[in-house]
């Protein structure tokens, strides 16, 4: 369902565009027209001296490179025809249009992108990972990855032409206050920001409703993440603020908000504190609207400190050729005390793509120094059956930075773990771009995860774990039967428990009909979550 999002009045740029005079046949055809009518103008667009962030003022100014989609239907019309505009020194953008009607509906939108031919289905992908310069900076909203949009309705042809614009993404403003209990000042590195819906990744927006639309495509993530490089010292009891940009979304009542920030204490050491915070959103809801900066308050502190996604719940409950639904995940290989999680980040890659956990009682332990949260994988079904995998939907599996992570020969027998920002490789063979996808089989002792290219012949890649060689896709005879396991990720802390009976409540009475039974309800301690059974190690003896 696509939402409606106000383009605010802090607009980025005013952007006029003055008709000029007919070009002859003989002119070049460096246009992205459909066709060259006999009434084609050439356009000047001239832009202010104004920045591509949201309302950073004039500190990032327009490129040689830069390009503009310019779009334009008669009035009320659904014909679009759209030109490409280059910069062509000052602040003047230089493009030819055709199929003028004696009155226009004109859309103006940054960056060019040749698919984006029509007002009504632009394409646009948003990053999933950003880089903050310093505290307090909006610099990095700039650039293609932050595209403007803007339109102006009922234009008569040959009227000089004003279209406001403003930026297509919504910016969230994270105000970190320093509340360590240490006192010592801290130096922000990452903040990671999870909503209710995709907010990066592949989105399409409609420009002729009254409001933007936007809408996620496939494979679109619901976390992004802002690295902070030379972050400034925040002093205790001191606050500084972060952006990020993403796209426009409303966040329900009742659905969560989750910031993970890191941070280190500038001591020496560089050891990082990591701190969440969940919001819960309240009855009216929240708007994240385009163009607009909504504050989030962060207050940091060593009691936050407490992964709220640390562990997981239980094993996906799926039967034998079940499909697992759309959701966040844990890959998890168990063999007793040798269990580990599927680590797909390139950094980990001399770890054998492998993290060390625990299993217990149906809950994934991490180690005392891992955050199990960065190593959970979304996966998504592509809406379509495997074209390798006959009767078997085909998903995209991601990881927690928005990668897409999957099996591509790097040519001979090598088996090559990818992890990249598209599912979509060329193959020089066939001349063609091929799309890669997974299915997941569960059987009696796990789930079978494979992975192919979409086209039908490709070779099935069992991904498996090894001693040897880690986390790795494989169709060796050796490697086949091994299964992984997959863990729901949870919203609450999952710890390892061991609950008892408060002794002085126990009242056994053996001489109830013949048999033993409790005359009473016992008090269970140390059940820090929800216990609705228990079983004593010998049933025959007890049970409650």
């Amino acid at each position: 369902m696509r939402k409606a999002f106000r383009l605010f009045p802090q607009a980025l740029g005013v952007i006029a565009l003055a008709l000029g005079t007919l070009l002859t046949p003989s002119c070049t055809k460096e246009y992205y027209s459909d066709v060259l009518d006999d009434d084609a103008v050439e356009m000047i667009i001239s832009l202010g001296a104004d920045t591509k962030t949201t309302n950073n003022g004039n500190s990032t100014l327009w490129a040689d490179e830069d390009q503009l989609t310019v779009i334009h239907s008669a009035a009320n019309g659904s014909d679009f025809t759209a030109s490409k505009f280059s910069y062509i020194g000052s602040n003047d953008f230089s493009g030819k249009v055709s199929r003028l009607s004696s009155t226009n509906d004109w859309y103006v939108i940054y960056p060019y992108k040749e698919g984006n031919t029509a007002a009504n289905a632009l394409s646009f992908t948003f990053p999933a990972s950003q880089s903050q310069s310093g505290n307090a900076s909006k610099a990095h909203l700039a650039g293609e990855d932050f595209p403007l949009v803007g339109k102006t309705l009922g234009v008569t042809r040959g009227a000089d032409l004003t279209v406001q614009t403003a930026n297509l993404l919504a910016v969230a403003k994270f105000n970190v206050y320093n509340e360590s209990e240490s006192n010592l000042p801290i130096i922000v590195k990452e903040i990671q920001f999870t909503a209710p819906s995709p907010i990066a990744g592949a989105f399409t927006a409609d420009l002729t409703g009254e409001n933007p639309a936007v809408a996620a495509g496939s494979g679109a993530t619901k976390v992004v993440k802002l690295t902070v490089e030379n972050g400034a010292e925040i002093a205790y009891n001191g606050s500084s603020d972060f952006y990020m940009a993403f796209a426009p979304f409303e966040a329900p009542a009742g659905s969560k908000l989750k910031l993970k920030i890191t941070a280190v204490h500038p001591t020496g050491l560089d050891l990082p504190i990591v701190f969440y915070r969940t919001i819960e959103v309240g009855a009216d809801g929240l708007a994240f609207d385009s163009g607009a900066i909504q504050a989030i308050g962060a207050h940091f502190n060593e009691t936050s400190t407490t992964n709220p996604d640390a562990g997981s719940g239980s094993e996906a409950p799926l039967e034998p050729g079940d499909q697992p639904t759309d959701g966040e995940y844990l890959l998890v290989y168990e063999d007793g005390a040798n269990s580990y999680a599927f680590a797909a980040f390139a950094d980990k890659e001399a770890d054998n793509y492998a993290v060390p956990v625990t299993v217990e009682d149906g809950v994934v332990l991490p180690s005392e120094t891992e955050d199990l949260s960065r190593y959970v994988m979304t996966i998504e079904n592509a809406g379509i059956e495997h074209p390798n995998d006959a009767g078997h939907d085909a998903y995209n599996v991601k990881n927690s930075e928005g990668k897409y992570i999957f099996y591509a020969s790097g040519g001979g027998d090598t088996k090559i773990l990818r992890i990249q920002d598209t599912n979509q490789l060329y193959n020089t063979s066939s001349q063609e771009t091929v799309s890669y996808y997974h299915t997941f089989i569960q059987e009696e002792d796990g789930v079978q995860i494979l992975s192919s290219g979409g086209v039908s012949g490709y070779n099935k890649y069992l991904l498996t774990y090894s001693d040897a060689k880690g986390f790795h896709y494989s169709n060796e005879e050796a490697d086949q039967g091994k299964k992984l396991h997959l863990y729901i990720v949870g919203g609450s802390v999952k710890e390892k428990q061991s609950p008892y009976f408060e002794p002085n409540t126990v009242d056994y009475d053996f001489d109830v009909n013949g048999a033993g039974v409790l005359a009473n309800k016992p008090t269970l301690k140390d059940a820090r979550t929800n216990v609705s059974s228990w079983e004593s190690s010998s049933p025959a003896v007890a049970s409650v």
